[in-house]
């Protein structure tokens, strides 16, 4: 399947190009810099060219041979076009905060996800006899794991049959993995298993920012395709 078409031009009206003020920013990242404009650091967009393509390669890759890809960015305005994106093509995403042992401890997570679903099935039955006090408290269980897996069970609930398989590529799409990657952890975290990255990096310290006006479509072996979806930051 042909990689979709980008250029210069898409990359920087997407604001791609933008770091941020001179003084804010990771002396590791000088050979990315072209220069500055109005104290705001520049990104050599030459260099990003070929490495969002070599991106694109690896999510055809991994869609390619059935890979599960997870898809992260729990900043505000990343969020929702996150979620899209993955639930579009029933892969797994984060977008609320990154979850500790997410990769490392991932039995432990997925007896999460067991509980959660252990927990749908009482309150869809009526609570099978618990009284109101009882009710409340395994709600309020249910409600807190809803909302840090809500997309480690979006694939299951669209492409039944599939397991909750181990993902083999992480897509970065915000920097701000809030209790996460500002210090690194959740990035040492995906590193230490051996993940594949994708990520496009800022100045400052190597987390990755939002890029919205790029669309990537791969497709899985039974016809599901892995996109992401056009979603301007206001």
């Amino acid at each position: 399947m042909a990689l979709p078409e980008f250029s210069m031009r898409t990359l920087l009206e997407a604001g791609a190009h933008f770091g941020h003020q001179t003084h804010r920013w990771n002396p590791k990242m000088d050979r990315y810099i072209f220069g500055s404009r109005s104290n705001i650091h520049i990104i050599d967009l030459s260099q990003t060219m070929p490495l969002f393509h070599q991106a694109l390669v690896a999510v055809r890759e991994v869609a390619a041979k059935g890979g599960r890809v997870l898809f992260v960015g729990t900043k505000r305005q990343a969020a929702e076009p996150v979620a899209e994106a993955a639930k579009r093509c029933a892969q797994y995403y984060m977008n609320n905060r990154w979850l500790g042992g997410t990769l490392t401890n991932w039995r432990t997570v997925s007896g999460s996800i067991a509980r959660l679903r252990e927990l749908e099935g009482i309150l869809e039955r009526g609570g099978e006899g618990r009284v109101k006090k009882e009710l409340v408290t395994l709600t309020r269980e249910k409600d807190k794991l809803l909302l840090f897996t809500a997309g480690l069970l979006a694939e299951r609930r669209r492409a039944r049959g599939l397991k909750l398989n181990y993902p083999e590529a992480v897509a970065l799409i915000s920097c701000a993995i809030m209790e996460g990657a500002r210090d690194g952890r959740s990035v040492a975290e995906l590193m230490s298993e051996g993940a594949s990255i994708l990520a496009r990096a800022d100045v400052m310290d190597g987390v990755p920012e939002m890029l919205p006006d790029i669309q990537v479509e791969a497709t899985f072996p039974d016809g599901t395709k892995l996109v992401t979806v056009h979603h301007p930051i206001p």
